[in-house]
């Protein structure tokens, strides 16, 4: 039985040292300061006093402990998760410009165009045939015109408007939105959306 306790005991202790060093010395600068004739320690008793005291001490230092603790994997897990960020950021930024590159003036010229209007969907009689990326770019869909006449820009040459008829079925098609967004960053921080 002893030795059990002597186990506990020292278990404790080797789990809680420093805890349990500073509880016992603020419990003596507490005791220390605390009069004689205190209520509490008049009907407690001076040793449970001592021993309720330390407790409440040691609680209080372990719970400042473990707060200590979690803030601080909090902390750290953000920290790994905005590096990670940072890293796939940079990875999808490097594949996107590899995109870019290997897409033609015109076709990148119509890309920095939908970025600078915001992804605004643009018509067309048909998808925008190009190199093998131009479709993996795009979301689109097929589309009956409605209005007496809708006009909008030539995508072979932004330069250009074409007017398309009431009845007619066009393409609508603008960027995938993670793509837009992405060369939306980019343009807002470099000024354009390529590397060149």
């Amino acid at each position: 039985m002893v030795e059990k306790i002597v186990d506990i005991v020292k278990e404790f202790i080797e789990k809680h040292f420093l805890p349990s060093l500073l509880s016992v010395v603020l419990t003596a600068l507490i005791y220390y300061k605390t009069p004689y004739d205190l209520d509490i320690i008049v009907k407690l008793g001076k040793n449970l006093y001592l021993f309720s005291l330390f407790c409440l001490i040691l609680f209080i230092i372990e719970i400042f402990i473990y707060i200590c603790k979690k803030i601080i994997n909090r902390l750290n897990m953000t920290i790994e998760q905005n590096k990670y960020n940072r890293e796939l950021e940079e990875q999808n930024i490097e594949y996107i410009h590899n995109v870019l590159d290997s897409l033609t003036p015109e076709e990148l010229e119509l890309i920095d165009y939908i970025v600078s209007q915001d992804n605004r969907p643009i018509i067309a009689y048909s998808m925008i045939q190009g190199t093998i990326y131009m479709d993996s770019l795009f979301d689109s869909r097929q589309y009956r015109i409605t209005e007496k006449s809708i006009t909008d820009v030539d995508p072979y040459n932004i330069s250009n408007k074409k007017t398309y008829k009431k009845g007619q079925y066009v393409i609508q098609f603008k960027l995938k939105e993670d793509i837009y967004q992405l060369l939306s960053k980019i343009k807002k921080k470099t000024g354009k959306i390529s590397r060149f």
